[in-house]
């Protein structure tokens, strides 16, 4: 087991060559300058050096030099190691100093171990200026000089990299924020524009489409929870001898005037529609039959009281006549409770209008639990 000091200012490039040799069973020790290394290397006596050549203090060549002043340290072997250097300088320097290998950075991991591994197996003291002539420190100062520009020019170029990479970021994150941005107006329109495709334009209600929709859903609630559903189909009697007396903008206030009245009448959980011209469709969870029926009158008698004036005139009272149907065992389609109103308000026709009437074949059928409703 051999002794190792490894000599870097960056803790991260210290900690890459402990993980590298720790497995190979050394002592490992590290200091972050040569100064440092100097005071431990006197009194550790490490068998290799491995030292970063441009460090604070005292750079790795002088540490170099500095080793081979103490006779107790000429048998320390030195490895220098730098990720800029003028090669053909650095390597003559080296040589004065007495390195046994100049590495460049970044450093091969196999290419270390191999290198330190003949390093620990060199047995002869190194030879400080072998070619007889003393390296000054004004060589090393030139040497160290360059080093630093070339570091400094690395430092600029990373800096504007990094400005770059900073500027790059603030845009994407900016772009990124105007498609988000972008993409929730546009997620706003389009609910906007679903909410209009489902909404009468005249009255405001929901129309025969979303009808469909709902009828469809509520009919799968109702079949799952096992409870009622009941609609009324609504159609305001002589709507058009009226239109046809009064004109078409009277028509259009009395259809926006019944719309508001319905709106008002139901409850928060009843869904109200235009069906078509004047005909209205309400939508009703949880409502028996007959209790569908009972509304039906109370509406039918609260709409006699609504007075519709249309440019200074009174429009005569409104009344309707109204086909009630139940969902039942036998009648779980949106068509087959609505052709059930519709017979239903056919009837209601006939016998005179300006009545409701349940489906003729409710009773026999077999109706699932009732359940109670009132008007609002």
């Amino acid at each position: 087991m051999h002794t190792i000091l490894i000599v870097d200012d960056l803790p991260a490039n210290r900690e890459f060559l402990i993980t590298l040799l720790r497995g190979r069973g050394h002592r490992l020790l590290e200091a972050g300058d040569g100064v440092e290394a100097l005071e431990i290397a006197r009194r550790e006596r490490p068998k290799l050096v491995i030292a970063d050549i441009v460090m604070p203090r005292l750079d790795g060549y002088s540490l170099a030099r500095r080793l081979a002043d103490y006779p107790q340290l000429r048998e320390t072997q030195v490895i220098l190691c730098s990720a800029a250097y003028d090669e053909k300088e650095a390597r003559a320097l080296v040589r004065h100093c007495g390195v046994w290998r100049l590495l460049a950075k970044p450093c091969e991991p196999e290419l270390v171990l191999d290198v330190v591994e003949q390093a620990l197996r060199e047995t002869r003291p190194r030879e400080v200026s072998p070619a007889g002539t003393p390296v000054t420190d004004e060589q090393l100062g030139v040497v160290g000089d360059k080093l630093h520009q070339k570091i400094a020019e690395l430092e600029r170029l990373q800096g504007e990299l990094e400005r770059r990479v900073e500027d790059r970021t603030r845009e994407l994150q900016r772009e990124v924020r105007e498609r988000q941005q972008a993409q929730q107006a546009l997620d706003a329109a389009n609910r906007r524009l679903r909410e209009e495709s489902l909404r009468d334009g005249l009255t405001g209600l929901y129309n025969r489409r979303c009808l469909d929709e709902v009828l469809q859903r509520e009919i799968a609630q109702a079949v799952r929870h096992e409870r009622s559903l009941s609609l009324l189909l609504i159609d305001i009697d002589h709507f058009k001898q009226c239109n046809d007396r009064f004109g078409h903008a009277a028509g259009d206030a009395m259809l926006r005037a019944v719309s508001t009245h319905l709106r008002a009448a139901f409850r928060e959980e009843d869904t109200v529609c235009r069906y078509g011209g004047d005909e209205f469709v309400v939508l009703m969870p949880g409502t028996t039959p007959v209790a569908a029926r009972d509304c039906a009158d109370r509406l039918r008698s609260r709409m006699r009281e609504l007075q519709i004036v249309q440019e200074g005139s009174a429009l005569p009272p409104v009344t309707l006549s109204i086909g009630v149907a139940s969902m039942t065992t036998s009648r779980r389609s949106v068509t087959a409770m609505l052709q059930a109103a519709d017979r239903a308000l056919y009837r209601v026709k006939q016998a005179g209008r300006d009545q409701a009437q349940l489906s003729s074949d409710y009773m026999a059928l077999d109706l699932l639990p009732p359940h109670s409703a009132a008007l609002a």
